[in-house]
């Protein structure tokens, strides 16, 4: 038997590598020391008595490429814990035997050691106590600028157009001044016919005496200065306008009507008002009128479209058009002629009226449908 032979044919107890098995290992491992050893000096008291050469070990082969990872099989259920046995007694160690197998795999690398406690904050430097610098020289006044030119001069307002105020009563007459002063007496004339005298001064008639040279006439006397009258009272206000107001009358009509035959003037609207003097009508009116041309090429149609007061005309508005129809068949068409109008009548009952008159060529149908004429009456 060889010593491999012998190696390999040692029993060995079925111990999973984990922590709760660490101390039967170490126990299994050296009593598999000792087996092994007992063994092979049972069967051969030495190398040279099995007739045993050894071979001299070659240098370790390249290491092969790592095989393919196995699936990995299904997590099998978890066993009831089993009863915790009483610890066996520590075996003798057995005697160290020969160098075995290759060496284990390296264990694992230990947990990282907790990080130390940070530093404590180191002090603060002192602060700094540099003097504070000059003040720098304050800047030279900026030269003032340019005056800018005056701009144009805005246009003159419109004059105001308020109606001037009546004129109020005449002030009372002015007290009458008084007389004015007496002129100085004249000397009185030479009795007889001598020359007359020199012109006295004006003033209060002389005394009677001879008669003599009328005497020159007094100064006048000055202006009287009594106060200006009072301002006469304000006259009465004017009499208010009449507020003016309005009234509505109206006719409609959706219900269709023809216009045929073509050239006949008909009545589609007849409104009746009664009016007093001085009213003012504004009048309102419109119609939906519906044409369908026949199938020959061109046709043609004028629209005329009057408003009538008491059976005559007041006001009138064409509407007209004119196609080549290539297209070989009927066409509808609808036109909306519509009119405003402010009439003033006289006092009485009186009938407005619309009416409509269709002519062309190549028209086969003509009616209108919605229409209505409306009257606001003011005053």
């Amino acid at each position: 038997m060889s010593f491999k032979d012998l190696f390999n044919n040692i029993k060995r107890p079925n111990i999973g590598n984990d922590g709760a098995n660490s101390t039967q290992e170490n126990n299994l491992e050296a009593t598999e020391s000792a087996i092994r050893a007992n063994t092979i000096k049972a069967s051969f008291a030495s190398l040279s008595d099995c007739g045993c050469v050894p071979v001299p070990v070659g240098p370790t082969g390249a290491t092969g490429a790592t095989g393919a990872t196995g699936a990995t099989g299904a997590t099998g259920a978890t066993g009831d814990p089993g009863t915790t046995g009483a610890t066996a007694a520590t075996g003798a160690t057995g005697a160290t035997g020969p160098e075995g197998g290759p060496p284990g795999p390296t264990g694992a690398t230990g947990a990282t050691g907790a990080t130390g406690a940070t530093g404590a904050t180191g002090a603060t430097g002192a602060t700094g106590s540099g003097a504070t610098g000059a003040t720098g020289a304050t800047g030279a006044t900026a030269a003032t600028g340019v005056t800018g030119a005056t701009g144009d001069t805005g246009a003159t307002g419109a004059t105001g157009s308020g109606a001037t105020g009546a004129t109020g009563a005449t002030g009372a007459t002015a007290a009458t001044g008084g007389t004015g002063a007496t002129g100085a007496t004249g000397a009185t004339g030479a009795t007889g016919s001598g020359a007359t005298g020199a012109t006295g001064a004006t003033g209060a008639t002389a005394a009677t005496g001879a008669t003599g040279a009328t005497g020159a006439t007094g100064a006048t006397g000055a202006t009287g200065s009594g106060s200006t009258g009072a301002t006469g009272a304000t006259g009465s206000p004017g009499a208010t306008g009449g507020i003016s107001t309005s009234a509505l009358a109206s006719v409609q009509s959706s219900t269709t009507t023809s216009l045929l035959p073509l050239g006949t003037q008909v009545t589609v609207l007849s409104l009746p008002i009664t009016t007093t003097a001085g009213q003012v009508l504004k009048l309102d009116s419109m119609a939906e009128v519906e044409l369908t041309t026949n199938n020959s090429s061109p046709y043609q149609y004028t629209i005329t479209y009057s408003l009538y007061l008491d059976g005559s005309a007041i006001a009138t508005i064409t509407e007209e058009d004119e196609e080549d129809n290539g297209s070989g068949g009927s066409r509808l068409k609808g036109i909306i002629p519509n009119l405003t109008w402010i009439n003033t009548p006289t006092a009485g009952v009186h009938t407005y009226q619309i009416r409509i008159t269709v002519t062309g060529t190549n028209i086969t149908n003509a009616s209108t449908l919605t229409r209505a004429l409306n009257a606001v009456i003011f005053g």
